[in-house]
């Protein structure tokens, strides 16, 4: 059994949502979520602060009742940011020895931080994580831990993911004028990959396709390696668009319309395909516009299929330069539509599957819906990068090197 984690909790920045999550302390194979609060962002668009007063009241507002303000200074919390602002970084760099030695920890930090300092990035880029994907010791490659192996030569190939400047600077004040000191601003796309897809998955060309409410993360996995990374401006809350200018209805009826009716499904509602879909004003005994059910499969499966149409781009360009994507698979909101997966692999040629987060224990169903899995993903990022940082230390004797062994085989087998 892996380290213990600590009470903390998970500000979620999203494109069209702010949701605050208060995790109690567990260990590493489950993470109880105690706690869930949601609010409509009035200072933010597309995750970005765009009112710095409103912005503050919005963080009011989504703290209340996750967490008392002692809890909020003693506990780390942590921004999973959904964000077109973001850029992902492939980078690598090298330490050399004058002699043959034995590689500490200190040489791990050493070689991170090193290229760290030597990447060349925008001006207007601030790093918020780094995450070393492999190492290379002399000519061996591919190695997860070097410490302890001898050699002359280390090497790192890391990801190093940024956020635009301004509006890192603009999160930590405005979470720090309410007394939260934010540890970390982490990717929502990231995170879900690295969290959510299994150590099959991340070796087999898989694509995860995070589906948020304006905008769409890809990241390409191959070889147990992140090799590409990049974001669509185009989410679920676009198939709501269509519908709210195609009916000429409110934003609100178009999503209870998406949500309670929308199928893109050949053979869905056959039956029914002619009754009235009922408007929610009166009890929903006025009917809207007559619309049938047959009526707003069309509307929906052309904003999926323009939907397609970007990701389809995109894969050929992912394929063009890394190799064939084997699989693709689904979180987000969006992935909830009816017929969504069926259709998606019909058109993109390739098995498609919804991911669901595992190991969560709460009494709050609604946070184990896949538009917050990305979110509950980044519980399992935490603590795989605490318990490698703790094997990076533990492996400068041998008898940790036994006892990291045995904690690795329980962990993955029982």
């Amino acid at each position: 059994m892996g380290p213990q984690m600590e009470n903390l909790f998970l500000f979620c920045i999203g494109s069209t949502k702010l949701v605050a999550i208060r995790v109690k302390s567990s260990d590493s194979l489950f993470f109880d979520v105690v706690k869930v609060n949601e609010v409509e962002p009035t200072g933010f668009e597309y995750g970005n602060i765009v009112d710095p007063e409103l912005a503050l009241q919005d963080i009011r507002r989504l703290k209340s009742g996750i967490g008392t303000q002692k809890e909020f200074l003693k506990f780390p919390s942590y921004i999973i940011l959904e964000s077109a602002l973001t850029s992902t970084y492939a980078l690598s760099t090298s330490l050399y020895f004058n002699r043959l030695k034995k590689i500490r920890f200190s040489d791990v930090e050493k070689v991170i931080r090193q290229t760290r300092d030597c990447a060349t990035l925008p001006l207007k880029d601030q790093i918020t994580f780094t995450i070393p994907q492999s190492f290379m010791v002399n000519d061996l490659s591919g190695i997860r831990n070097p410490v302890g192996l001898e050699g002359t030569r280390l090497a790192v190939d890391i990801i190093m993911e940024t956020v635009d400047m301004d509006n890192w600077s603009q999160l930590h004040h405005t979470f720090g004028k309410l007394g939260i000191q934010i540890k970390s601003i982490l990717s929502r796309g990231l995170c879900g990959s690295l969290g959510l897809l299994s150590e099959e998955e991340k070796k087999e060309s898989t694509l995860f396709l995070d589906i948020g409410g304006r905008l769409t993360s890809l990241v390409f996995m191959q070889g147990s390696r992140i090799r590409r990374s990049s974001m669509l401006n185009f989410g679920g809350e676009s198939w709501t668009d269509r519908i709210k200018e195609r009916l000429n209805i409110s934003e609100k009826e178009a999503v209870r319309i998406k949500e309670q009716f929308g199928s893109i499904q050949s053979d869905a509602h056959t039956s029914f395909h002619d009754e009235i879909i009922p408007s929610s004003q009166n009890f929903g005994t006025v009917r809207l516009q007559e619309l049938t059910f047959k009526d707003l499969q069309p509307i929906l499966k052309e904003a999926i299929d323009d939907f397609l149409e970007l990701i389809k781009i995109e894969t050929d360009r992912i394929e063009s330069l890394e190799g064939e994507i084997k699989q693709i698979v689904v979180s987000g909101g969006g992935a909830k539509l009816e017929g969504f997966l069926e259709y998606t692999s019909q058109e993109l040629q390739r098995p498609v599957r919804m991911v669901h987060p595992s190991r969560i224990k709460t009494k709050l169903d609604a946070i184990l819906q896949p538009q917050y899995a990305s979110y509950l993903g980044a519980l399992h990022f935490l603590s795989d990068q605490r318990i490698r940082e703790n094997e990076f230390k533990e492996g400068d004797n041998l008898i940790s090197k036994f006892f990291r062994f045995f904690k690795t085989l329980i962990r993955d087998y029982f």
